[in-house]
């Protein structure tokens, strides 16, 4: 999945709806293998027990208990597990609407046609075209009979006839997965946190030094974009304008405290040239060094 498609969050969830379209507990057989081009609406598809793999389109899984996918119309992927070790799964096809109408690809909520778009035999609608997911594509859940239970309610009440229900089940199921995503969404967001707070504790005590942005986002384990981007959410600036507004307050305690000159302060701060370091100050301070000087 595109890492840059939107992620939903629980307030988002809350306000719209989902729809139970189709769903079942399959036992897969010895030689099972699963292929799909095209998938036509959303599928959650969790691995109650079994080994196997699960190539995406980007990627490859090795797959066990408590793996769960939410695939998205459009998505294709491939499968197979390992014979010794045959995967037991629980799927349910599902629409969702943030709006809390139908986003069916056809505008329909009825359940689809026995047989159709069935997970065993893994076919799919020629007319499926890839869409956007607001879901999170794979999470590895702790307590999986937990979500799995919810799951195999709204199949019950589906096949009882009592669609209110189905679609209560598979919600709560939903927002299960979604909690988890979030809180290890928010377990990154804190461990990057503390990163991002020693780094600039370290800017701050020697902002003389020639910080490489690209370094600083590798030690967060993060591409560079999602570095700024966390650093600014964090820090209310990107990490260039931090180090620079922190030799900025440097260069004000030596032009103040010592009898350096302009051009000794600028290289004691990094600068090569007293002019750069010159106009940066004053875009800066609003004024010279000389001239916060006096």
């Amino acid at each position: 999945m595109d890492k840059n498609k939107k992620k939903i969050y629980l307030n988002d969830i809350m306000r719209g709806k989902f729809i139970f379209k189709s769903g079942n507990v399959f036992h897969c057989s010895e030689n099972w293998a699963w292929k799909t081009d095209k998938f036509r609406d959303y599928d959650i598809w969790m691995v109650l027990s079994g080994m196997g793999t699960l190539v995406s389109e980007d990627k490859h899984y090795e797959i066990g208990r408590g793996d769960c996918f939410i695939f998205y119309p459009g998505c294709s992927h491939q499968a197979r597990h390992r014979p010794e070790s045959p995967l037991n799964v629980v799927a349910v096809h599902f629409d969702f609407s943030s709006s809390g109408g139908s986003c069916g690809n056809d505008g329909r909520h009825e359940k689809y046609p026995a047989g159709e778009n069935n997970f065993e035999a893994g076919t799919a609608s020629p007319e499926a075209e890839k869409s956007e997911s607001p879901f999170n594509y794979h999470r590895k859940l702790r307590n999986p009979e937990f979500t799995a239970e919810m799951l195999k309610r709204s199949i019950d009440f589906q096949r009882a006839g009592n669609r209110e229900k189905a679609d209560f089940w598979l919600e709560a199921a939903l927002v299960s997965v979604l909690e988890y995503d979030a809180e290890k969404h928010q377990e990154k967001e804190n461990i990057h946190a503390g990163k991002i707070d020693r780094l600039c504790r370290e800017i701050a005590s020697h902002p003389e030094v020639r910080y490489d942005i690209r370094r600083m986002a590798a030690g967060c384990g993060v591409c560079r974009d999602h570095f700024c981007r966390i650093f600014r959410e964090l820090k209310g600036k990107g990490p260039q304008e931090y180090i620079i507004d922190c030799r900025m307050e440097r260069a004000k305690e030596l032009l103040t405290e010592s009898s350096l000159s302009i051009k000794e302060i600028a290289l004691e701060l990094g600068y090569g040239s007293e002019y750069f370091f010159s106009r940066q100050f004053k875009l800066k301070a609003g004024t010279s060094p000389r001239g916060f000087r006096k």
